[in-house]
């Protein structure tokens, strides 16, 4: 089974679709990210990143939506569903990036195979902020008395989410980086009188 999975990512999708869904999800990042910055803004959730999302604290959440007004609620919904596209294209980024990286490297390398696996971990990432997202809006659906169990798996999506963001994101530099290191050294031509 793994087997067949990368020989199936060594030639699917092709590298046209793959640089294609790498642009686009580019160009929708750029403009997602301060749309959905800007939507939660104008909500007025007072919330802070690491405690709304990764504090696993029902009664903080519960205490950022009581103070929020039925519009500001509305729009704080309409942010979070906003927030689905901007998840679907860095999931798209990550994916298409990682795997057109891990295509430099030989076949059946142990770095083609490592960057197969975080193309995956990079959409892993995508879904678990899907999901971390389901909890939130089902929280807000009942703002004041939603279920405190809730604010568990929305904060353990959360912090998935996170790690595996770091890791895709570091491998893709890392990785960057050796490949443009290699590329400069090998293109350097070294003047025979210094090797002697």
């Amino acid at each position: 089974m793994i087997k067949e999975a990368i020989e199936r990512l060594d030639t699917r999708p092709s590298p046209r679709k793959l640089k294609a869904i790498l642009v686009s999800s580019i160009i929708l990042l750029v403009v997602l990210a301060p749309a959905v910055i800007y939507i939660l803004e104008l909500s007025g959730f007072p919330g802070e990143l690491e405690t709304t999302q990764l504090g696993f604290d029902a009664e903080y959440i519960r205490d950022c939506f009581a103070s929020m007004t039925e519009q500001g609620l509305s729009l704080f919904i309409l942010g979070n569903l906003v927030d689905y596209l901007f998840i679907a294209s860095y999931g798209g980024m990550f994916f298409s990036g990682a795997l057109l990286i891990a295509r430099k490297h030989e076949k059946n390398s142990f770095n083609r195979v490592i960057g197969y696996g975080i193309s995956i971990l990079g959409l892993s990432a995508a879904f678990s902020d899907g999901l971390e997202n389901i909890f939130l809006l089902s929280m807000v659906s009942n703002p004041i008395g939603f279920a405190s169990w809730l604010a568990f798996p929305h904060s353990l999506f959360a912090h998935i989410k996170f790690k595996l963001m770091y890791l895709t994101a570091g491998w893709i530099a890392l990785t960057l980086l050796y490949l443009v290191s290699a590329w400069l050294l090998n293109s350097i031509q070294v003047p025979k009188e210094m090797i002697k």
